[in-house]
């Protein structure tokens, strides 16, 4: 890596523009395997680009320093730098940066649960890939509208966009894109019930990515688990959980290490291992409070409610339920609001508080009808 000090390294002239244009290259290069030295790169390139008033350079390496961040968990430092980047892209002209920027804003807000305002700006990123002719954009976005469309359960759709991104990646002979999206294609046939299919499609993504140099296989490692939990089998879903913890850890992957931890609590209670299963689910909260990432405190608050209520602890469960209830509502995660409110209504009719009951019960049945309107527009 070059000097921190530009003065005493930098060459004079059009020589440290080539400099800050080779920073960013290597940074942008870096990024997805190994975000963190990354991010020190596009740091110094942005500190050179600043003193040159060098635009083009300076947006660069802001994008790259904004994706660094949302990768490495630093979700308001991140966000600022994505909107920045997009700013700076558009005001040179550049609609290639523009476009990446889009898609990652709103990869944004699909983590605070706003798919309606992710998959607008996902979609106005694929129309400028495509007047621009850049077709790993585009698949790239395709894969970003897919994984929308698998978070609203929508998950024929998130076949469908998965598979015409992978179309193009293979075209592009792109390792890395085709390896992402079988993971995807995985997940959407994990949610159909079909889990060999899905494993199968896991097993294969996880081959490609090592081949393409990988170094943080958490997500694909969780979405193996996922798998194994759903097919009944919580030793192995442990295992794979576990493993996916270590990996995020590794990584500096905070967000993704809370989820996997609260993934590994839940299966720890299926084992039996209520006590544990507790004080995990305790840590993942605390964890998720300290990190901001509330639309992960919300799915934890609801995970240890029902796992409170599978144990007899009513009065906990209801406290833990309903902080999931107002959180899922504060950053717009219905589908766990509604999820919370369903467990309510049963732990109140148990108890023979009927009006309590209805109350959850109606309040699950307006989330219900509410998400399925929003689907609906957003199909």
């Amino acid at each position: 890596m070059a000097s921190s000090d530009p003065s005493s390294s930098a060459p004079p002239g059009g020589d440290l523009r080539r400099q800050i244009d080779e920073l960013n290259a290597r940074a942008w290069t870096e990024h997805f395997a190994h975000p963190r030295p990354a991010l020190e790169l596009a740091r110094e390139a942005a500190k050179l680009a600043a003193l040159q008033d060098y635009l083009p350079g300076l947006a660069a390496s802001i994008r790259t320093r904004g994706v660094c961040l949302f990768m490495l968990s630093e979700f308001n430092e991140a966000a600022g730098d994505l909107q920045t980047a997009c700013t700076l892209f558009r005001s040179i002209g550049d609609r290639a940066g523009e476009a990446t920027m889009l898609r990652w804003l709103g990869h944004d807000k699909a983590r605070t649960g706003d798919y309606g305002a992710a998959l607008r700006l996902h979609t106005h990123a694929l129309v400028i890939y495509r007047e621009i002719g850049d077709r790993s954009g585009e698949a790239d976005t395709l894969l970003a509208i897919g994984l929308n469309h698998h978070q609203i359960g929508d998950y024929a759709e998130a076949l469908r966009y998965s598979q015409a991104a992978l179309t193009i990646y293979e075209e592009l002979q792109e390792t890395r894109g085709v390896g992402l999206c079988l993971n995807n294609l995985g997940n959407a046939h994990s949610m159909l019930g079909e889990h060999d299919q899905a494993l199968d499609h896991y097993r294969r993504s996880l081959k490609l990515l090592r081949q393409a140099g990988f170094t943080n296989f958490g997500s694909l490692l969780n979405n193996i688990g996922s798998t194994y939990r759903a097919l009944g089998l919580p030793q192995p879903a442990l295992e794979y959980f576990s493993r996916a913890r270590a990996e995020f850890q590794g990584a500096g992957d905070r967000r993704g290490e809370i989820a996997a931890l609260n993934n590994v609590a839940e299966v720890t209670h299926m084992l039996g291992r209520h006590a544990e299963a507790l004080e995990l689910f305790e840590t993942a909260l605390a964890a998720s409070r300290e990190l901001g990432t509330r639309y992960e405190e919300a799915a934890i608050l609801l995970h240890l409610g029902e796992a409170l209520a599978a144990q007899g602890d009513g009065a906990g469960a209801v406290r833990r339920l309903e902080e999931a209830v107002r959180v899922g509502g504060e950053v717009g995660a219905r589908q766990l609001a509604l999820q919370a409110n369903r467990a309510l209504a049963r732990i109140h009719e148990a108890a023979g508080d009927i009006a309590e009951a209805f109350r959850c019960y109606k309040a699950y049945r307006e989330l219900e009808s509410e998400i399925f309107g929003q689907e609906a527009d957003q199909r």
